[in-house]
């Protein structure tokens, strides 16, 4: 018999309900954020960046997934520049340095994960 109760990732509960993903607003002039789910293995937040923002030019250990869900943003990427619409995604490798700006008003899903 399988054990149903058992939760190998014992930082996270089971999840019983969905998750809104447009459950985020925007603020004026500022970066909100919501981690959703969070294990040791990596971690899933959602932003909302207000106009004109910008996510400064940062390192992160572990590799990550950005998915844009609502407008458009630059990235650079290890000096990179690219432009993100609606429904696509990008990869960061781990130790490179990003930055993400928007334009206009976005938002992202960023995947954290250790590989």
């Amino acid at each position: 018999m399988i054990d149903l109760t058992y939760n190998p990732f014992p930082i996270v509960p089971h999840c019983q309900e969905s998750v809104d993903l447009f459950d985020v607003g925007y603020q004026v002039d500022s970066i909100v954020s919501r981690v959703l789910f969070k294990t040791r293995f990596g971690s899933v937040t959602l932003f909302a960046v207000g106009q004109g923002q910008a996510i400064n030019e940062s390192r992160s250990a572990t590799s990550q997934m950005l998915q844009m869900l609502e407008g458009e943003c630059f990235t650079v990427i290890s000096g990179n520049l690219k432009r993100l619409t609606v429904g696509e995604l990008i990869l960061i490798p781990a130790e490179e340095p990003c930055t993400i700006r928007a334009l206009g008003r976005f938002k992202m899903l960023l995947t954290q994960f250790k590989v």
